[in-house]
């Protein structure tokens, strides 16, 4: 479920941060448990890390099942203009 959700999710952050830049399936599929596939369940006060669970750090509309849902991150990410 963390992979397929946050497939979609890191596709979506990747889209909103680099634009049109694509990688490929293989890629966001690794992706889809944090950068590197690394699955992290870690966050810090300040920032949560791109190698944790992107569920835990990024939100928009996802397919799971038959449903569209708006998902919403764990964590609020912090902007770097908030410091």
């Amino acid at each position: 479920m963390c992979r397929e959700i946050g497939e979609q999710l890191y596709r979506s952050y990747h889209h909103h941060e680099y634009g049109a830049t694509e990688k490929s399936d293989s890629w966001y599929r690794l992706a889809g448990l944090g950068a590197g596939g690394y699955a992290l369940a870690l966050a810090f006060a300040r920032s949560v890390p791109k190698s944790t669970l992107p569920v835990f750090w990024w939100g928009g509309e996802i397919q799971y099942g038959r449903r569209t849902i708006h998902w919403k991150p764990l964590f609020r990410r912090q902007d770097p203009t908030d410091l």
